[in-house]
């Protein structure tokens, strides 16, 4: 299923054509259709502030890997899409931009990026050092814990290499540990803690929401990847002490961002979810970009994150060697809703 979307625009300027791959049918249908709804609110700031013209192509991947490149080698072949958006996990973001890469097509993706992925993928969320390094700030600093116990997934490579990297961070500390312990949801009590202990968890939300069925003490933060914080933060878990870990806040958006929620609020009827956040961002740093080559050439991902500053929703990012660099947040979940406990600003 093919459906485009483009702004109303009578420049002589030609339209870029974007390819958005996304499940629009299914149990993940609200991920595409929310970065399908943000996407679209972009295009039409996009046309009355008389841009280049973008159209963009969506097409429902049904959340299966098979189907989803199959639909990115059409786009690429057939419809010769100029750049891809693709929403899906890092696992099978990685796995599909080979694909990709085939074509020279750029690929921008809210997901985090693993290692090996080719450069032609840039991705609007931070590297895993950077998240490992904030999560053990957090601890230290705010929770004041000396021990971590790291719940992992060992279905997933990003909570692999995210749970590497932070137990290594920890146990570098003077007078910390940590333990790294798999979960998968089946465990009926969490492993044992100690006092002055935290956990943090890097899988998915469904095996989140099973964990904090179990009685424990300490607090907890939920550092599963953006795909996955994306669908925890709809429907939002009543337990205390628990944290999660963002690159957008409500609270913290600037002017244009807050403008852009008043109108998804009009039109839809609700507050835009985390990943409507992300379809809006897309194309709005895809129009910077082309902003900034000046001129006609196909957009390329080298030109696209060689250290290039764009205006985001929470206030300028960059883009270098195909990871954002921006400003990060724990959120703490209260009484149904997500509050502001700590911003960290990107080293300068």
């Amino acid at each position: 299923c093919l459906s485009l979307i483009q702004g109303c625009s009578s420049s002589p300027t030609p339209t870029l054509v974007i390819g958005h791959v996304a499940p629009l049918s299914g149990e993940d249908r609200k991920i595409g259709e929310d970065q399908r709804d943000g996407i679209h609110l972009a295009l039409q700031e996009l046309t009355e502030a008389k841009k280049q013209p973008l159209a963009v192509l969506h097409v429902d991947g049904q959340s299966s890997p098979e189907l989803t490149r199959a639909e990115i080698v059409r786009l690429c072949s057939v419809n010769r899409i100029r750049c891809l958006l693709l929403a899906a996990s890092s696992s099978q973001t990685l796995d599909l931009s080979s694909t990709v890469q085939k074509y020279r097509v750029p690929m921008l993706s809210a997901a985090e990026l693993l290692p090996g992925a080719p450069g032609a993928l840039l991705s609007l969320d931070v590297s895993t050092p950077r998240s490992a390094e904030m999560l053990a700030r957090f601890a230290e600093e705010h929770l004041k814990v000396e021990h971590l116990i790291i719940l992992t997934d060992r279905a997933s490579r990003y909570s692999d290499q995210l749970s590497s990297e932070l137990h290594r961070r920890w146990q570098a500390k003077e007078g910390k540990q940590a333990a790294l312990h798999p979960f998968d949801g089946s465990v009926k009590s969490p492993p044992s803690e100690k006092p002055k202990s935290a956990f943090v968890f890097t899988g998915s939300a469904e095996s989140f929401r099973k964990f904090l069925r179990v009685e424990r003490k300490a607090p907890v933060i939920f550092a599963g990847e953006s795909w996955e914080a994306g669908k925890l933060m709809e429907t939002l878990p009543d337990a205390p002490e628990v944290y999660l870990t963002s690159i957008y806040a409500i609270e913290k958006l600037t002017e244009k961002g807050k403008a852009f929620v008043e109108k998804f609020q009009r039109s839809r009827g609700r507050a835009p979810s985390l990943f409507a956040l992300q379809g809006y961002e897309m194309i709005q740093i895809i129009s910077q970009a082309l902003d900034q080559q000046q001129d006609q050439s196909p957009l390329r991902a080298e030109t696209m994150s060689n250290d290039r500053t764009y205006e985001s929703l929470t206030g300028k990012i960059k883009v270098h060697r195909r990871y954002s660099i921006r400003p990060q947040y724990v959120l703490a979940i209260e009484k149904g809703k997500l509050k502001v406990i700590q911003s960290y600003d990107p080293p300068k």
